[in-house]
């Protein structure tokens, strides 16, 4: 796809809003193609009676439109041949599981062009932030989305990939009541859950020279005494909501040490955080794009500087999707080469919480 062969983040003002309507263009006509279109989306146009080709000329339409506000669940009952249009050559495209950290697991289609874009995209970000290249890693994670796009980032860079697999069914859930290295300790379902990839983990660092760690900081207090920690040159921080006090505390614990975070999402890929004030997040523009919008009205947007929902859309060639999603957060105006808005103080739904999938 053309249109994701050249990073956003590398054009004018000008040339980035031509590269999204261009997007969206070829997007919308794959997707929408009356005979080799996808099947969840020409249903979709024709129950709401929307004429593709008039009435969803630009992103802006489309983000209008009531067909931007898909219902996820659907992604666990449909088959995924629903959701990939007809014309995709199948063998470049990836099928990839959401973490499960909030409930039952949903597939997700990615094209190669869409992977490759978002991983080109992780390492500007890494580069931005200094984390140094030619180092070995250990990925703490689960299989899926998250180990589909961060393994191929960091393959970029050089240096050798351990993988400690995670299974993260409904953590998010049993995280929410950790303030402490104690409470991590005392709670059994993590321990059961987390230790294994823990312990795997202090192994690697002792036997092998690892540059990079990918984790959660809930974990770090698990893992910095470890021998080999001293090796660490930069910490991916990923995977669960990251406070700010935690954060702070880490940062200046180990000064030496480069730190990059994300917020992931399945159906959305990885925002990074950048080295601006508060560190906001960034999406992967214009394969991922998170709008911050009104709790009332979707399609309306909330000014800078203020909190809203996430209403998230990914526009790739095998998977066109949005809707709105539990998390909240407060909206960050553009900043030098990111030429579109960012997030920052991410927290899940003020209503829902941390509640699981049935």
């Amino acid at each position: 796809m053309e249109t994701l062969k050249e990073q956003a983040v590398s054009l004018s003002q000008k040339k980035y809003e031509e590269l999204v309507q261009k997007h969206w263009e070829t997007t919308r006509d794959i997707h929408f193609h009356e005979k080799l279109g996808t099947p969840y989306w020409i249903d979709a146009a024709k129950k709401a009676k929307v004429d593709p080709k008039n009435d969803l000329d630009s992103l802006q339409d489309f983000f209008d439109s009531p067909i931007s506000l898909c219902d996820e669940s659907v992604l666990k009952v449909k088959p995924i041949t629903d959701f990939i249009p007809k014309s995709a050559n199948k063998g470049s495209v990836s099928i990839l599981t959401s973490s499960g950290s909030m409930g039952k697991k949903k597939e997700v289609a990615w094209s190669e062009a869409g992977l490759e874009y978002a991983a080109n995209y992780a390492n500007y970000c890494f580069d931005r932030v200094g984390i140094p290249k030619n180092i070995d890693w250990v990925v703490q994670g689960p299989y899926g989305i998250f180990q589909g796009v961060v393994r191929r980032a960091l393959a970029k860079r050089g240096g050798l990939i351990h993988s400690a697999g995670v299974e993260t069914r409904n953590l998010k859930i049993h995280f929410a009541d950790i303030k402490s290295e104690e409470d991590f300790k005392n709670n059994q379902f993590l321990q059961i859950t987390l230790g294994p990839a823990i312990e795997f983990t202090c192994d690697i660092l002792a036997k092998e020279k690892i540059g990079g760690l990918v984790t959660a900081i809930q974990l770090l207090p698990s893992i910095v005494s470890a021998k080999g920690f001293e090796n660490i040159q930069a910490i991916y921080l990923s995977g669960m909501e990251i406070p700010k006090e935690m954060y702070k505390f880490w940062r200046e614990k180990l000064p030496h040490i480069k730190f990059i975070s994300s917020f992931g999402h399945h159906n959305l890929g990885f925002s990074y955080s950048t080295p601006f004030p508060d560190e906001p997040y960034y999406s992967p523009s214009p394969l991922s794009e998170i709008y911050v919008v009104n709790e009332k009205d979707p399609y309306s947007l909330v000014g800078y500087g203020k909190r809203g929902r996430h209403k998230i859309v990914r526009m790739d060639p095998a998977f066109l999707w949005s809707q709105l999603d539990r998390d909240y957060s407060i909206r960050v105006a553009p900043q030098e080469e990111f030429k579109w808005s960012g997030i920052k103080d991410v927290k899940p739904s003020f209503e829902e919480g941390y509640k699981c999938d049935k």
